[in-house]
């Protein structure tokens, strides 16, 4: 008989939990009067963007000359457009990406 050599083990010996850490990715910025959209990478659904709610600021700061800036909540499988509607969005997207696949996709979520 040959002696079988056991293979190699991974043995897990401390679980630890992940931190979620938020991390610059990049900055939008809407065009004046444009909205902000995200847009799910995969299946090609159209959302306005939320906002984190900015500190309050006093007056006296206000006329210093400081300003509130607001931060878009980031969500991992989205991608963020600068648009004045979800027309323009779904042209971006066309230039982006095949015309009939987002045709398809957008369709398919019309019928749902």
């Amino acid at each position: 008989m040959i002696d079988e050599k056991p293979k190699d083990q991974v043995v897990i010996t401390d679980q630890k939990e992940q931190e979620t850490q938020l991390k610059k990715v990049g900055q939008v910025r809407p065009f004046r009067g444009h909205k902000l959209f995200k847009v799910n990478k995969i299946t090609l659904e159209i959302i306005e963007a939320e906002f984190v709610k900015p500190d309050e600021i006093t007056f006296e700061e206000a006329k210093a000359g400081k300003k509130v800036k607001k931060k878009v909540i980031v969500e991992e499988g989205f991608a963020y457009f600068s648009a004045l509607n979800k027309n323009n969005v779904i042209k971006k997207l066309k230039k982006l990406v095949d015309p009939k696949e987002v045709d398809r996709l957008l369709s398919k979520l019309e019928n749902n």
